[in-house]
């Protein structure tokens, strides 16, 4: 994983080198939090500055960036933030450094085109900056999914500025920048025209990725910074290609039927003869999607030296080079289980459960009874996993699923070490975090849910917490001790809602419209998701120097769902907990993870708290006043 940064000074900028911009002091940026291995610049000319900076995840050693490639004439630089987890072009070693075989790979491309066809074949997620001087070039983009975070802005009003993180300007005196992000919706190219021969902007041209059979060449953006966009009219850039008419088919006569017997005689969640297929390719999909984001990462970070965590590592404690978001839902507790089955069986898996701080409820003398008539019919291991004994402090609901979810886990895995983080957060910490750095992280998404999301995904990525005894009694601790996840990635449940029919809205339109609407909705959230959270998810995690990673979202997987038919990854005629998402739900059973199977889902704002944290009435959609600090980044517009 990589910041990026770009500067490109406009084409009268004749002395490059003493423009204000180049003196940001990128090492005091958020950026350089994203790669704490190594930092390095490139000044490519007069008019293009590149920095990088690494977090060491695959090779024998760091990999600087940029990385630069002579070769007579031509001049070819690259800065590549991503992980490729496989590529098409045979030409290509995963085995090393991917930074060096994507480099290696577009060196070897003398035109446009090839460029186009080379990066048609990553993948994995990533965003990218690439120069190419014998073409007059810049290439630039994210995955067709968006799992990496690229932002653009325009300074001074003619000089362009790519981050991987919205800067804090203030130094430079200048906070005016509006920030956007690039879209994700294909590679945009640069055509640099020589500043003796022309004085008007770059031509910005889009090169569209191929996703819908149907309406894939549409304008997907007119304007970037402000800037006309072009749209090309060479072949898009290939990838996955979603078959519309075989999505919006109806469910065949013999499955039809098959489904209304079963509901006559409800029965446990396994999965019904007319879907097993299905649902053994969605596991082997998944399992392999989960393989290499586990497989291929580096070794965890070495353990503080003079903390409580030295104290806790006689008693037992693994090195963990993986770690989950965990809310005990049946998503995070399906990767956890796969996690497992692909670690390393001498390491650890670090669950992050995080909670925000709740007010104590106001006496409520018809609850105080029920609670008081149920208290005895709790043991002592289960108390405090009563959603009615989530009242104040942090036993939200996440906790308490958590907590279930991983006495599943241990059951199921007893040779498995899982660390169960819990991650309290209070008021003062929430609210000192955001105005420090969240905010700026979260640029340029800023609505209550950019803010209540981000939040919670930040603490959660940060990894800080405690281990207790009651729930880490591998650990044989005598009592509750600190702790900090050493892990440089962290798997992410996202992604499973949007192409599973997660959401009440779809269960909603298949009451309204039957299925061929809950296929068009789940194609067009497919084609958007890029535009929802994941770069605002990336630059979340990133900030603790770990990555991001979504095995729901890989391409392989993806490729697999958007082309199957609604009904045969949902049963929206059953019950909450069961009919959505029915095809993973049919995985975890079938891996034996029944009370995750049956958990019905709930949001992280809500399952956290932190939507109740601060007691404010708001909608998700609003723009968020506590994300707009002074002196710093403002909204993007449109």
């Amino acid at each position: 994983m990589c910041g990026i940064f770009a500067l490109l000074c406009d084409s009268e900028c004749r002395h490059g080198a003493d423009c204000r911009l180049r003196q940001l002091d990128l090492s005091q940026q958020l950026w350089c939090h994203r790669g704490p291995d190594g930092l390095a610049s490139l000044a490519v000319d007069q008019r293009l500055l590149l920095a990088g900076c690494v977090l060491h995840q695959r090779g024998d050693r760091a990999r600087l960036q940029p990385v630069e490639r002579l070769d007579g004439g031509r001049r070819r630089v690259l800065l590549w933030n991503g992980e490729l987890f496989y590529c098409t072009d045979p030409r290509v070693d995963l085995a090393g450094s991917d930074t060096e075989a994507v480099s290696r790979l577009l060196h070897q491309c003398l035109s446009l085109d090839e460029l186009l066809v080379a990066l048609g074949c990553l993948g994995g997620p990533h965003a990218f900056f690439y120069y190419a001087s014998d073409l007059s070039l810049i290439l630039f983009g994210r995955d067709l999914l968006g799992r990496r975070s690229l932002l653009l802005t325009e300074a001074d009003g003619r000089h362009l500025v790519w981050s991987s993180v919205a800067l804090d300007q203030s130094a430079s005196g200048d906070d005016s920048w509006a920030w956007t992000e690039v879209p994700a919706c294909g590679v945009f190219s640069l055509s640099l025209a020589p500043p003796s021969e022309s004085t008007a902007p770059p031509v910005l041209m889009l090169h569209p990725y191929d996703l819908y059979s149907d309406d894939g060449n549409e304008a997907m953006t007119p304007s970037l910074c402000g800037r006309p966009v072009s749209l090309s009219s060479r072949t898009g850039v290939r990838r996955f290609v979603i078959d519309a008419e075989a999505v919006r088919r109806q469910p065949d006569a013999v499955a039809a039927a098959a489904a209304a017997e079963e509901q006559q005689q409800p029965q446990p969640l396994d999965a019904p003869p007319w879907l097993a297929a299905e649902v053994d390719t969605f596991e082997r999909l998944l399992s392999d999607s989960v393989a290499c984001r586990v497989q291929l990462c580096s070794s965890p970070y070495p353990p503080p030296a003079a903390t409580e965590l030295s104290k806790v590592q006689p008693l037992g404690i693994r090195q963990s080079s993986i770690a989950v978001l965990f809310s005990g839902g049946v998503d995070s507790t399906l990767l956890a289980a796969l996690a497992a089955r692909h670690a390393p069986p001498q390491q650890s898996i670090d669950l992050l459960n995080v909670a925000f701080e709740q007010a104590p409820p106001k006496p409520n003398p018809t609850l105080a009874k029920a609670r008081d008539k149920n208290r005895g019919k709790k043991s002592q291991h289960s108390r405090g996993t009563d959603p009615q004994d989530s009242g104040g402090g942090f036993n939200v609901p996440d906790r308490l699923t958590g907590i279930e979810s991983l006495a599943e886990l241990r059951h199921l895995l007893p040779g498995r070490h899982f660390n169960f983080v819990t991650i309290d957060v209070t008021l003062k910490e929430l609210q000192e975090a955001r105005t420090q750095r969240i905010s700026q992280l979260c640029s340029p998404c800023l609505t209550v849910l950019d803010d209540s999301l981000g939040c919670a995904v930040w603490f959660a990525a940060r990894g800080e917490g405690f281990l207790t005894p009651e729930l880490n009694r591998h650990l044989q601790l005598a009592q509750q001790v600190t702790y900090r996840s050493p892990s440089k990635v962290i798997l992410c449940g996202m992604g499973a809602d949007e192409l599973l029919c997660g959401y009440s809205r779809h269960r909603y339109i298949y009451s309204q419209h039957g299925y061929p609407a809950v296929a068009a909705e789940v194609s067009m959230e497919i084609k958007r998701i890029a535009q929802r959270n994941l770069g605002r998810d990336d630059r979340m995690v990133a900030d603790h120097g770990r990555e991001a990673r979504f095995p729901y979202l890989d391409e392989r997987l993806v490729a697999y769902l958007a082309n199957l038919p609604p009904w045969k990854k949902a049963d929206l005629s059953r019950d909450r907990g069961q009919g959505e998402k029915l095809l993973l739900r049919c995985c975890a059973a079938r891996l034996g993870l029944a009370l995750a199977a049956v958990r019905p889902k709930r949001a992280m704002q809500f399952g956290s708290r932190i939507a109740k944290c601060e007691n404010r009435r708001e909608r998700g959609d609003q723009a968020c006043d506590r994300l707009r600090p002074a002196g710093g980044h403002k909204e993007a517009a449109g």
